[in-house]
This record gives structure tokens, sequence and C-alpha cells, in this order.
């Protein structure tokens, strides 16, 4: 025998060990998938090529020596091996592919080889024991769900070459606490940190210039983001249910193109913005404009067309009517009604300024 077909022991749920006698140098795709008693298998040294799924849901298997010819890992080869704990290489592995290690949810940890440019898509999806990974320097592209629901992540670095981080990378992992993008990406992907409920502290690169529909929804412990400049596009619901999210950095000039649900359910009652913001309101949420002059205003526009100017230092509000208008030059506030006389007033010096 030199070969081990396709789904030929597929589903053997009593089978408990496996030697090889012969010289096998390929187990095809399935071989041994649903195995769920196999505990023991030494596969023959001259083995060159393991297929798909060849085991798949091999759910009592703890550990597993693959021999020297072999260099890749397929797609799904080892998905849903509960209880592995170790994989030994005696060879050099050059490609792991999509689902590889998906819901390996004993696997305490993993290297990535160093010369690795690239993490397949679900790749450790559901790898629950998983306590820290480390992305090597070379990786470029991090795949769709590479990193989901690895409940038990804490931190994680993303290298400077990284430039893509695909849907859903690090969805789930809901001990993250703080993630460092070094890399130059331009999109943050959809639902990218969605359900990541003890995230802390993430940095959006300033290169970013699209943050994707519920990129950040239901991370609970957030309380502050910075918004780069370069953003223009935000999808929907970006930061919805955040419910700590208070402070909110925008470093743009205008508003991007977005919708007015990204903040929902958040305890986000202002905008931070710089003397550079052109607008007047962002998302219909008033702004804090911190001036390099030292005066701080915000400004809120409603439906009426009512506009207020709050001072930081002073809980006093100038309401005025619906054709009131309000001017604020440098230290000096000019009110001007259809019934009242301009009258100028002194503001306060302002020495805390916030900086976003």
């Amino acid at each position: 025998i030199t070969s081990i077909s396709s789904f030929l022991l597929d589903g053997c749920y009593s089978l408990k060990k496996i030697e090889f006698l012969g010289d096998v140098t390929k187990i095809y795709e399935s071989a041994f998938s649903e195995c769920r008693n196999l505990t023991s298998i030494e596969l023959p040294e001259n083995l060159t090529d393991i297929y798909s799924h060849a085991f798949d849901s091999c759910e009592s298997l703890e550990t597993i020596t693959l021999p020297p010819n072999i260099t890749k890992i397929t797609y799904n080869m080892f998905e849903s091996c509960s209880k592995l704990t170790a994989i030994n290489f005696l060879g050099n592995i050059t490609v792991i592919e999509q689902n590889a290690f998906r819901y390996c949810t004993s696997l305490p940890s993993f290297t990535i080889p160093d010369f690795f440019e690239s993490i397949a898509d679900g790749t450790f999806s559901y790898c629950k024991s998983l306590k820290s990974i480390t992305i090597p320097e070379n990786v470029r592209t991090i795949g769709q769900s590479a990193f989901s629901s690895c409940s038990n992540i804490t931190y994680i670095k993303i290298p400077e070459k990284v430039t893509v981080i695909n849907d859903y990378a690090f969805g789930g992992c809901k001990s993250l606490e703080k993630i460092e993008i070094l890399g130059k990406i331009e999109v943050i992907s959809a639902e990218l940190f969605s359900g990541c409920s003890s995230l802390v502290s993430v940095n959006i690169p300033d290169t970013v210039t699209t943050l994707k529909f519920i990129a950040f929804i239901n991370c609970i412990s957030l309380t502050s983001i910075t918004i780069p400049e370069n953003v223009t596009t935000i999808g929907e619901k970006v930061f919805s249910n955040c419910i700590n999210l208070r402070e909110v950095y925008y470093l743009g000039v205008s508003n991007p193109s977005r919708r007015n649900d990204i903040f929902m359910n958040t305890s986000v009652t202002e905008i931070i913005v710089t003397d550079k913001y052109t607008e007047s309101y962002f998302c219909e949420i008033k702004v804090r404009l911190n001036s390099s002059t030292g005066a701080t205003t915000e400004t809120i526009e409603s439906e009426d067309d009512t506009t207020t100017n709050a001072l930081e230092d002073d809980t006093t509000t100038n309401e005025l009517d619906d054709d009131s208008t309000t001017t604020i030059t440098n230290n000096l506030t000019t009110t001007t009604t259809s019934n009242q006389q301009t009258t100028p007033t002194e503001l306060p010096d302002f020495t805390d300024i916030i900086t976003p």
C-alpha cells in the first residue's frame, strides 16, 4: 500500500489506533475524518502528502508528529480535533491553508514560521486555549476570521508589513484587551473587532481611509477612540453597542461619508475635533473645537436650527431664538438677535485644552 484513499476510514467511530506497515507516501482527503476515538497515529517516515480534512473531527487525538517531507498543512486538516494539544514538525512547514486548526479548542500555543507572508482564512478560528500568538514580521495579509473567537488571547501586535486584515479576523476574541497595529493598513474591515468585549486599547493607523460596518460593535469596554484625518468613509453601526464609549477624537478637516447610526447605543455626547475642522456637527452630535487661540467651544445643530454654544469652564448656555446668530472670534463673542442690540462679552481664558 502506497496511499490511503479518500474517505477510506471516514466515520470509524470505534477506531483507536492506526499503524502503517507499508511504504505509504500519500494520505488523501478525509481518509481518517471523524474517527472520533482515535488517540494514537504514527505517520510513516516517507509520507510526502496529506490532503484536506485528513484528520478532521478526530476528537480524541491529542498529539501528532508530521514526518520531515510534509511541508504543507492543507485546509481543514486538523479541524475540530478538540483535544489536540501538540503538533510536532520534523520538516519545514511552508504553507498553512485555511481552517487548518479551526476548532482545535485545546491547542495552547502555536509558532507561525518566520518567513510566512500570509495567515489564511480561519486558520486558528475558535482555538479557545490559545493565550498568545506572535505574528511574524514578514506577514502582509491576515485572512478572514483568522483568529476569530480565540477567547483567551489578551494582546496582539500587528507587524509593520501588514497591509490587509480581512473581515472578522479578531472578532469574538472576548479576552483581547489591547491590539497594537503597526502596519500601514487602509481599511478597518467589517466586524474586525466585533464582540471583543474586553478591548480597552486599539489604535487606528493614520493610513486608514475606511471603517467598515460594525467593525467595533459590542466592544463594551472601549471608552476612547481616535479617528485619523485620512478617514473618508465610516460604515453603518461601526461603534454600535460600545456602551462605555465616551471620548471620540476626530482629526479630520471635514466630515467623512458616514451614516448617523455609527454611535448607536454608546455614551458619546460630543465629538472632539481639531481647530482645522470646518463643519458644525458630526453625525448630528455636537463638537468640541480645540482652537489654537486657547478658546474651547462646543456646537450642536438641532432640527429647528437653534445654535448653542457651551463654554467648558462655564455652565451658562446661550439659547437664542430661531432667527438668532452667534459668532465667536478668538476671545470675543458677539450675540445678535432680532430684538436685542449687539453686545460683546469677554470670554474666560482657557488653560485646559483637550487635545486629541
